[in-house]
């Protein structure tokens, strides 16, 4: 047998082993870069998610708390805030729909339960913004009663379903890039802080608008923030407490920005 092997069939037998072996070497390195490819566009897409999730959320806690105020107060609405309330709307809304139909695509923990929570609230909202624009323009007497309490209830319910999608979004890309796992983590420390500071200053303009601190915020705050936790009317707080009140809010300001980078 082997005295019928000819050079000619050995060649074309080396040259056919080799050329498959440099195909199958190719195909194993093109269906790595697919791989890789597709998880950097995957991550990619959470990563433009979790930024749209950020910015609502931060715009959010701000709206939620003027629109209680303005809701309960029987002044006219002053022009200088309603264009700052029209420019916070006009960013958080656009932000949560961008996200929105980003987590459509995605694949993730709780996914099935959190993206139609989050569209009917969005929904929810845009309905309660559109009849918050024409209430305001009318005197207290003359607005539906349940309105302000249905927008916080809202707004509420939204900033607990965006902080469960970040938290989801964060844990599924989790482990895959260890540059996009450290922003991550900035994004969830900035929030914590940024809610953790608003919190503070939600007390503390309560307080001012109607002299007091209530028993609830009053053990709200006696929580989060110890040197807040005694003080039952606003005229007991110190000024080292609003100073520091201010230092948060500025501070979580910063790194909010550094986040949305």
């Amino acid at each position: 047998m082997l005295n019928r092997l000819t050079v000619s069939a050995l060649l074309r037998t080396v040259i056919l082993v080799t050329s498959f072996c440099v195909v199958v070497g190719f195909s194993l390195n093109a269906w790595d870069s697919w791989g890789r490819l597709q998880a950097a566009s995957r991550i990619a897409v959470i990563a433009d998610a979790s930024a749209n999730i950020f910015k609502a959320m931060h715009n959010l806690r701000t709206d939620r708390s003027t629109t209680n105020r303005l809701l309960n107060s029987d002044a006219p609405m002053d022009p200088d805030i309603e264009k700052y309330l029209r420019n916070i709307r006009d960013t958080e809304m656009p932000a949560m729909g961008s996200a929105l139909g980003l987590l459509g695509s995605l694949e993730f923990a709780q996914q099935q339960t959190l993206v139609p929570e989050f569209d009917r609230v969005f929904k929810t909202m845009g309905t309660l913004q559109k009849e918050f624009w024409e209430a305001v323009a009318k005197p207290k007497a003359q607005r539906r009663p349940e309105l302000a309490k249905e927008y916080m209830a809202a707004a509420n319910a939204m900033l607990e379903v965006l902080e469960k999608l970040s938290g989801a979004l964060s844990a599924a890309v989790n482990h895959q890039d260890a540059t996009i796992d450290q922003l991550l983590a900035i994004k969830q420390i900035a929030w914590l802080l940024r809610n953790t500071a608003g919190e503070a200053s939600l007390i503390v303009a309560t307080g001012l608008s109607t002299g007091k601190v209530s028993p609830e915020a009053s053990l709200a705050s006696g929580e989060t923030f110890p040197a807040l936790s005694p003080v039952a009317t606003i005229s007991e707080a110190s000024p080292a407490v609003l100073r520091n009140s201010q230092a948060i809010c500025l501070i979580a300001s910063n790194w909010s920005m550094v986040a949305s980078w």
